[in-house]
């Protein structure tokens, strides 16, 4: 499963999984949101 953060969370592939599941996945990402998006910035900026 792919999920595109911006400009804004949505599902660009899936893999197998339940409709279930991906919205799972979903609130996780939207939980953690501003978390992933300063990890992401913080890895690529080294």
């Amino acid at each position: 499963m792919l999920f595109t953060l911006e400009p804004e969370i949505e599902l660009a592939q899936n893999y197998r999984y339940s409709r279930k599941q991906l919205k799972e996945l979903e609130s996780l990402i939207e939980a953690h949101y501003d978390e992933l998006i300063h990890s992401w910035a913080e890895h690529f900026r080294r």
